[in-house]
């Protein structure tokens, strides 16, 4: 609890979280809760630290094992959400972050929301990653389609554009009615 209220209590000097939360998991404590996930991942990301963000997640993933046997609510969706934006922030993460983000979820059974879908999509986006966008569009449109957005949709294409893609953007949308209901 009082890692938990420190970390709060610090939300403006994001390293002091980030250095609280690195401390707390070399303790023996055995409590995770949402806020403190939730501060350290906020920090992770006012510093551009998504890649960091991303190894919290993982830990909270194996820490939560442990304790509860593998039966867990954490992390959940706003935090996998959260680190999805780090990673769009993190100068050095690549696509293959968003990808283990996804596949996380995936293990851990968690269908995506249309917020990830999106801030997954603008992560490719920021990445100038049109495979990946395109890949994640048409598997979302195949399994998910209430789950593809407009916004989703156009920073696939967005995506394709900035890649000097723009012949494919158009066969893509003559190939696909659901991506022209969407436009």
């Amino acid at each position: 609890r009082t890692y938990a209220a420190v970390m709060g209590g610090c939300r403006l000097d994001n390293k002091r979280v980030i250095e609280l939360w690195r401390r707390y998991m070399t303790t023996r404590c055995t409590v995770v809760n949402k806020a403190m996930v939730m501060s350290a991942l906020y920090a992770c990301r006012g510093e551009g630290h998504g890649r960091e963000a991303l190894n919290i997640m993982n830990e909270v993933v194996s820490r939560m094992k442990r304790i509860k046997g593998g039966s867990t609510d954490l992390p959940d969706l706003p935090m996998y959400n959260l680190v999805l934006l780090g990673l769009k922030d993190d100068a050095q993460a690549t696509s293959q972050h968003v990808g283990r983000v996804l596949e996380s979820m995936r293990a851990r059974s968690l269908e995506p929301s249309v917020e990830i879908v999106q801030t997954a999509m603008s992560v490719f986006e920021a990445k100038a990653d049109w495979r990946q966008a395109t890949i994640l569009l048409l598997q979302m449109l195949k399994k998910s389609p209430e789950l593809v957005s407009t916004q989703a949709t156009l920073s696939a294409l967005k995506a394709r554009i900035t890649a000097d893609q723009t012949a494919m953007v158009i066969q893509l949308i003559d190939q696909m009615p659901p991506l022209q209901n969407l436009l």
